[in-house]
């Protein structure tokens, strides 16, 4: 049973299975209504299904790739967690900011999209590195338990931790985050060069914001699939999809939620791209489409670009 493989896609209305045995030339379909209360069954249940309809057991396969749109569906619906920021002081309003675009500038009626985290869950930290890495301001332990007693205030499942300029000097930052986890033990704290650690604080802030606020639900997803499918049997490394087109394992995906946020439409375009070139079609440009139950999502593909 040598390179059977299965892969999975997580929709808001269908979880769809494809076995694929590769030396024998053999694919099958599966398609399962989604169990949006708990996604990993409505995955354990289809891949049962296909497995059994290919004559095969679980312990057969010998790879499992998986992707979800449930991070997408949470980020758009606003079901996240109730997370919180820690930012460099005078840096609170680096969200509401942003980089004061409006969405219409001579539209005196055009709003700003909500900030992903209220004014009221920010927390200002007496920390801070130069443009060079330089540690322009080191907190004491006064000053961290002053912030960990805010975050507790603020009642938050998980924060994200912003320093000025960290992408010089991730390791300041990741010494700050880990001071305040060991005031927090129940908070996933996460520091932001941990997740994208680039130049400009308002899309570092965004990026760090958004992999915490999606992270609790994911980690305890990724927990729950692992557990179902050993309960069947599956013995084989799970992967999940990235936004890329690749794939993360699942600790690595349990860390960086994020980069799994575009897996479903990702692996449908990189799919199409592959069908339409290696898979003999000789086309060089080409929309994809792809409705889902909650989104639907357009790419394109130009002449030698994909």
């Amino acid at each position: 049973m040598t390179g059977v493989r299965v892969g999975i896609d997580v929709g808001g209305t269908f979880t769809d299975v494809v076995l694929a045995v590769p030396g024998a030339g053999r694919v099958l379909h599966h398609k399962e209504p989604s169990t949006p209360g708990d996604p990993s069954r409505a995955v354990a249940d289809g891949l049962a299904a296909v497995v059994a309809a290919a004559g095969l057991s679980p312990g057969d396969l010998t790879s499992v790739t998986h992707g979800t749109t449930i991070g997408l569906n949470a980020v758009i619906q606003r079901r996240g967690a109730r997370i919180a920021l820690v930012v460099t002081e005078g840096y609170r309003d680096v969200l509401e900011i942003g980089r004061s675009r409006m969405p219409s500038s001579f539209d005196l009626y055009a709003g700003k999209e909500e900030p992903l985290v209220p004014r009221d869950r920010i927390v200002e930290v007496a920390a801070r590195l130069g443009p060079d890495g330089e540690r322009v301001a080191v907190p004491d332990d006064a000053e961290l338990d002053r912030v960990a007693a805010a975050l507790t205030t603020a009642s938050a499942e998980a924060a994200a931790v912003v320093v000025l300029h960290s992408y010089t000097d991730p390791a300041f930052e990741e010494e700050v985050t880990a001071r305040l986890r060991e005031r927090l033990p129940g908070m996933r704290l996460a520091s932001s060069a941990s997740v994208w650690p680039e130049v400009r604080e308002y899309e570092r802030t965004l990026v760090a914001c958004l992999n915490a606020y999606i992270q609790p639900l994911m980690r305890d997803y990724f927990d729950r699939l692992a557990e179902r499918l050993a309960g069947i049997g599956v013995t084989a490394p799970i992967y999940i999809a990235a936004s890329n087109g690749g794939s993360l394992g699942l600790a690595a995906a349990a860390a960086r939620p994020l980069e799994t946020v575009l897996s479903g439409p990702a692996s449908g375009v990189m799919a199409a791209a592959r069908l339409a070139g290696a898979g003999g079609a000789g086309l060089d440009r080409l929309v994809t489409f792809d409705m889902g139950g909650t989104s639907s999502d357009i790419a394109s593909r130009a002449a030698k670009n994909v």
